[in-house]
């Protein structure tokens, strides 16, 4: 029941992948220092429009301000593959909690991303979702 309650406050349709994601751990939603000079390569679990799923080898507490850079590549209507340039965000983490392996699970929400990156990620979580 409480998956399900889950599921319906979600804004976005969430879609399942696996690609290397590179994230900087800054302040909290509170004291937002500048955004910090800890590089982590981490990886993706699922996306959506409003934030992302990721897997970590090291634990970044809830409330943390992380910028996120991923490279993204779609499929035209054609079947062909279009780069784009990397997209980039700011997101909070919204959950933390241990995962399988000494690994961590965030959940992220994006808290600064441009129109255009939103509209990218929406475009690909609905094709794939069909």
């Amino acid at each position: 029941m409480a998956r399900r309650r889950m599921q319906d406050r979600r804004r976005y349709q969430r879609l399942a992948l696996n690609i290397s994601v590179v994230i900087r751990i800054g302040g909290t939603i509170d004291k937002k220092a500048s955004l910090g000079e800890e590089e982590i390569e981490v990886s993706a679990l699922d996306i959506s429009a409003g934030g992302i799923g990721l897997v970590s080898i090291q634990p970044v507490p809830k409330g943390k301000i992380i910028e996120i850079s991923m490279d993204f590549t779609t499929l035209s209507l054609e079947g062909e593959v279009v780069f784009h340039k990397p997209i980039n965000a700011e997101g909070e983490v919204r959950s933390a909690m241990p995962w399988e392996k000494d690994r961590y699970r965030l959940g992220i929400m994006f808290t600064k991303i441009d129109r255009e990156n939103r509209i990218i990620i929406k475009e690909f979580v609905k094709r794939f979702m069909r």
